[in-house]
């Protein structure tokens, strides 16, 4: 059995030692799991197929010793764009108990890393290189979440979905061409919206934001390297309201 993802990827070790898991996919997985999957199928659960998995990309357990080495992370060298669509038509959808604004909602990421410093982020210590798929690629996701999941209703779970602000107009113009009846929500963060951006993002079905706040002290602020400041927070959660969204300040229990 393989698990992967942010927290197997940062503390790769302690999943293996805590778990029945035989391999951690750790980095990004699109491809060197595709290449697990074919070499399991090749050779099967012997000590060859293993030997195969001893590169970047994977923590498995020394054939020896039996303690966990990890190989070091993997990253796709390609454009996120170049990735194919989530099969989402494999999930069985009357399992999945996310909801959002009441419905059954889907989720998905539009880009990944983040430039900020914060302490107590996963980020901190997996992906800091920012990529982000294009407007396009995610109007196509979301023409396949409406087939296989049939809802409208979309958690955006990018760090911060609003970083990059052309991106961000582009995205909202394509999505109320393409899909008006949409219902979103999103995290970002104070420094990263403004008035305008805030309308048009209302207008293409942005119900909710939720905004990494962290804390309403100064010293905390500075502490963690949020890079923001109380000053900053209060003017983007004024904003908000009044554009029609409403919004929600996520704490760090520091």
């Amino acid at each position: 059995t393989c698990c992967g993802g942010a927290h197997p990827t940062v503390e790769p070790h302690s999943v293996l030692s805590r778990s029945q898991f035989d391999v951690v996919a750790v980095g990004e997985a699109e491809r060197t799991f595709v290449e697990l999957v074919g070499d399991y199928e090749r050779l099967g659960h012997t000590d060859a197929f293993f030997d195969t998995l001893r590169r970047p990309g994977f923590c498995l357990r020394d054939s020896r010793t039996g303690k966990a080495v990890n190989h070091g992370k993997a990253f796709n060298d390609c454009t996120l764009d170049e990735l194919a669509l989530p099969d989402r038509g494999l999930v069985d959808w009357s399992r999945y108990t996310r909801t959002l604004n009441g419905q059954r909602c889907a989720v998905l990421m539009t880009s990944r890393g983040c430039p900020h410093q914060c302490v107590f982020c996963a980020t901190e210590h997996h992906e800091r290189r920012v990529r982000f798929h294009s407007p396009e690629y995610v109007i196509r996701e979301l023409d396949s979440i409406k087939r296989a999941v049939n809802t409208n209703h979309v958690l955006f779970l990018d760090d911060t979905l609003t970083l990059n602000r052309s991106r961000m107009v582009r995205l909202c113009e394509l999505i109320i061409e393409h899909h008006p009846d949409l219902i979103w929500r999103g995290w970002t963060r104070a420094d990263a919206v403004d008035q305008g951006l805030l309308h048009l993002m209302r207008k293409s079905g942005c119900y909710a934001l939720c905004y990494g706040v962290e804390s309403g002290n100064a010293r905390m602020l500075r502490r963690i390297r949020k890079g923001t400041t109380v000053a900053m927070n209060r003017p983007a959660i004024e904003m908000t309201k009044p554009a029609g969204i409403k919004c929600r300040e996520r704490k760090s229990d520091l």
